[in-house]
């Protein structure tokens, strides 16, 4: 794994200062099964990533893969998103 190509994307509201830190996979997962890190996302993306290094013929999406269910909620005006 490595650091986006183009950097830390700029942060707004409560993330503008938020730290960024890289933990050791193994140090997550003991904070996954203790009950101190319950952030679904990073749950989530830990589990997905362990998958990926351990199968690696098992590809995980691409970052631009369409996601139909996000398309089917926004068109069906069941999350509120800020118009530009």
């Amino acid at each position: 794994m490595s650091l986006h190509p183009d950097g830390r994307p700029t942060g707004d509201a409560e993330e503008l200062d938020m730290p960024v830190h890289w933990i050791p996979i193994p140090d997550v997962l003991e904070s996954i099964r203790r009950g101190a890190v319950t952030n679904p996302q990073l749950v989530a993306g830990t589990h997905a990533a362990l998958i990926a290094m351990a199968e690696p013929d098992l590809a995980l999406r691409s970052a631009d893969a369409p996601w139909h269910a996000r398309e089917d909620v926004l068109g069906n005006d069941r999350v509120w998103l800020p118009k530009n």
